[in-house]
């Protein structure tokens, strides 16, 4: 049973709970295509880089985001709907013993992912990356809320939501940014490193906390 203050456990998805591509051309290998010669434009990466943010969003469909990267790309658009599927890979080992044990402790679990609706669905559905995110009593996605981390309006649409005090919400994250926005609002944090065992350091986190 929990003795901490904390009142919910609020995990990011990518690079905490789940493996992911971590830049375009790792994706590009994985989907079998040489790297895009467009991808050395900087130019071209800003408006890559705007075009995720607005389908983290929900502001565009899984279709129409395929073929704007396919074209900012120089690909298909069937090569860029298999970039844009490979770049979600698969939960970190002891993903689902760790929600298991959260969800049987006395505290209420959530995730809250910038994230976009094929990716979601693949973490949802019977798919090399699932999750079992029904363990957890709140799922926060960026594309449907309409809103992304580190926007401070989708913080306080988790505090609303769950209608807990920020200073009681235990949140993990791989990005700084992301940290900082949650840190700044009273949440309690704590950055999650991508290549040192995720699990193992979310483990040692809720245990320090007496939720585990």
């Amino acid at each position: 049973m929990s003795t901490s203050t904390v009142q919910l456990v609020c995990f990011d998805l990518g690079n905490v709970l789940i493996d992911v591509c971590n830049d375009w051309e790792e994706a590009f290998n994985l989907a079998n295509l040489p790297p895009s010669p467009a991808m050395g434009d900087p130019n071209v990466c800003h408006q890559l880089t705007n075009l995720v943010e607005l389908h983290e969003c929900g502001h565009i469909e899984t279709d129409q985001f395929d073929q704007q990267t396919a074209k900012l790309c120089q690909i298909t658009t069937a090569q860029a709907s298999t970039v844009n599927t490979v770049w979600l890979k698969k939960p970190y080992e002891g993903t689902d013993t760790l929600l298991e044990k959260v969800a049987n402790a006395n505290v209420r679990t959530a995730c809250l992912s910038n994230t976009v609706a094929r990716h979601w669905q693949m973490m949802n559905d019977n798919t090399p990356s699932h999750l079992p995110l029904d363990r957890l009593d709140y799922r926060f996605a960026s594309h449907k809320i309409g809103q992304r981390k580190p926007t401070a309006a989708i913080y306080e649409h988790v505090e609303n939501t769950c209608a807990v005090s920020p200073a009681t919400i235990l949140f993990f994250d791989d990005r700084r940014d992301n940290i900082a926005a949650a840190t700044q609002r009273n949440w309690q944090t704590n950055i999650i490193n991508s290549h040192e065992d995720p699990v193992a350091q979310l483990t040692a986190h809720l245990t320090g906390q007496g939720i585990l």
